[in-house]
Parts: structure tokens; sequence; C-alpha cells
């Protein structure tokens, strides 16, 4: 069924619309915020708390893709979790006082607007790459987002230009989404920046660099910084030398395009004989982007 059949046309725009929150639904796999965050949690109740006292800005459109009986959200997601919680008895019950404010308000229809017809699930994906304005994304939530582009066929270069970023930012998230995941958590929690990761694990190899991340962070006292981690490299000794890319590339290429698993694994082999299986590793990763290419 239509969504106009279910909703009341506003104005004289004919791709907005009026819904019930009831019939709006976050798609977890379009939602790129982790929920649990603190700095999601914050900005929820911020717009749960602005609702409460002032009611639903109507000029704020939640883009959602319309299934035939119900709306999932392709942008506004934070909003919609903000209705939510702002309807919730038990955070109405919490709401501090404020001079003013005599009654809540509550919120009987929401602005939307369809996703076009025309439009896919990969557009879709990056709707909500880049619409994220308000609360920027984390580089964990942009590793989550930019895995499944891939995963959809999207090339590095092609998500570069979709979503206006330097092909170098798309890598280096890339990078960020294959690592270990405790560095991952790491990068999420704040206790090393997504830079310093990145080039930790392309100097040492993802495992051996998840283990200089760890000595780092225990280092600093909960936080790496560059110094950290140039100390806890010295600590482990001479640093390998960087891996050979293209050698790996062309040996892996070979495999792909002739379809011989036994040549890949041989030249491998070869190549973690010669390298050592750490920047095999670094390779490895390295190599899947360009390929992609």
């Amino acid at each position: 069924m239509r969504l106009k059949d279910y909703a009341k046309g506003r104005g004289s725009r004919t791709d907005t619309y009026s819904l019930p929150p009831s019939m709006i639904q976050i798609d977890p796999d379009f939602n790129p915020r982790d929920p649990s965050s603190p700095e999601v949690i914050a900005h929820v109740r911020s717009i749960a708390d602005s609702i409460l006292a002032n009611g639903y800005d109507q000029s704020e459109v939640i883009v959602i893709r319309w299934t035939g009986e119900r709306a999932l959200v392709r942008d506004g997601h934070c909003r919609m979790a903000a209705v939510v919680l702002s309807s919730s008895a038990e955070y109405r019950r919490d709401f501090p006082e404020r001079p003013g404010i005599t009654r809540f308000h509550d919120v009987d229809l929401l602005p939307v607007r369809q996703m076009p017809d025309a439009t896919d699930e990969t557009d879709d994906a990056y709707k909500v790459l880049t619409s994220q304005t308000k609360l920027p994304l984390t580089p964990a939530e942009w590793a989550i987002q930019l895995k499944k582009l891939i995963a959809q066929g999207q090339t590095a270069s092609m998500i570069a230009v979709r979503i206006g970023k330097p092909r170098d930012f798309v890598d280096r998230v890339l990078e960020l989404a294959s690592a270990p995941i405790e560095v991952r958590q790491a990068v999420a929690e704040h206790k090393i920046s997504p830079t310093l990761a990145i080039n930790t694990m392309r100097t040492n190899g993802s495992e051996t660099g998840a283990v200089v991340i760890r000595d780092a962070i225990e280092a600093g006292g909960g936080k790496a910084r560059p110094r950290h981690v140039a100390a806890v490299t010295t600590r482990a000794g001479p640093r390998a030398e960087p891996p050979s890319l293209c050698s790996f590339a062309v040996a892996t290429v070979l495999a792909w395009e002739g379809g011989d698993s036994a040549e890949l694994d041989a030249a491998l082999s070869a190549l973690a004989d010669k390298i050592g299986e750490a920047t095999l590793d670094a390779a490895r990763r390295k190599a899947v982007v360009v390929i992609r290419d």
C-alpha cells in the first residue's frame, strides 16, 4: 500500500507526510549510531528534553523507506529515539522541574519524507553516512558503515566520491574496520586516536600492533599517545621492514582471476617465509583495498 494512503500530506509538498510515531521504526541495519555510547545517550536525551518542554520541531523531517506497511528510518535515528524516550512514563517522572514548564508535550504525528522509489539499499546506506551533521559519526561507526558498503560491491574510490571524503580517509577507515576487536574497542573508548592506531598497525602488523597499542595505553595511564607507542616499540626491538604490497597483490589477483586456491596458498606461504606473518598480515589488509579498486 502507498504511503499517502496511510499519511496525511502536509502543505503543497507531495513528498512530505505526517505519520504517528507507532508506524515509524528504527532499522538496526541502517542505524549508524552506537546507542550505548555516552555521546549518543546525551544527544538523544537533549532532544527528548526539548520535545517535552517545547514539542517536536516540525521542520525536522525524518527520512524514511516505506515498505508498504511501515516506515523505516533512514535519516533521523536520534530524533526518533528521542520521541520514543520522551513518551516514556519513567523518563517523564524523572524529568527535572524547570521554571515555566507547566505541561509535557506529546508527539501525535511526525513529519516524514520518503526515499525516492528509484533508489535502493546502497543509496540508503549513503544517505545514512552523508546526513549525520548534528552529531558526527565516530571512527568506529564510520568503519561499520563503510564495511557494509564494501560488502554491497562498492569500491573505496566509489565510496570516497559519494561521501565527499578523500580516498585516504576511506582507506584508513577500512583498515580500522579490519583491525582486531581490542584495537577497535580502544578507539571507540578514546584510549587511542584512530590515526595513531592505524599507523601503529601499519608499522607492526595487526597482531603485534594490537599488543603495542595495549602496552602503550597502559604506559599512558589509559590514554596512548605517540610517545608511549614509540617507547613500547623501542623496548620491543627493531621494527620489521614494511611488507611487499605489490607481491601480495599480484599473487592474490592471479588466484582471484584463475580461481586456483592452491596457487594462492603457495604464494602466501612463500611470502610468509620471506617477510614474516605479521608483515604479511599488514600487506593482506592493504592489498584487499587495492584489489577491490
